[in-house]
């Protein structure tokens, strides 16, 4: 996998998602801009607990699954330890109440 390194940057997409006080907004970007340049999704904040599942928790890295409403298509999102306070305090705020 490490002679892909430099083509798996450019060719990877990258999300990046936004809470607001109504919604999680998606967006993505190329793995090289590390800027988002495309709007994906706007997902009502009240729904997007029921979307999230496999949440893996890591020293390293985390990861979980986004359904996107409508398209029933899942993404796995990897973040990194590095955002690992954000993943949390993102985890707790949406998640399933009930």
């Amino acid at each position: 996998m490490a002679f892909v390194g430099p083509l798996g940057v450019l060719l990877r997409k990258t999300y990046f998602l936004t809470l607001t006080t109504t919604s999680v907004v998606v967006h993505s970007g190329s793995g090289a801009g590390g800027q988002p340049t495309k709007l994906v999704q706007v997902i009502p904040r009240e729904t997007v607990g029921e979307l999230i599942s496999d949440v893996k928790l890591g020293a390293s890295w985390s990861s979980f699954r986004l359904r996107f409403p409508g398209s029933g298509r899942r993404v796995r999102l990897n973040v990194s330890h590095h955002s690992r306070t954000e993943l949390d305090r993102f985890l707790s705020t949406v998640a399933r109440k009930g």
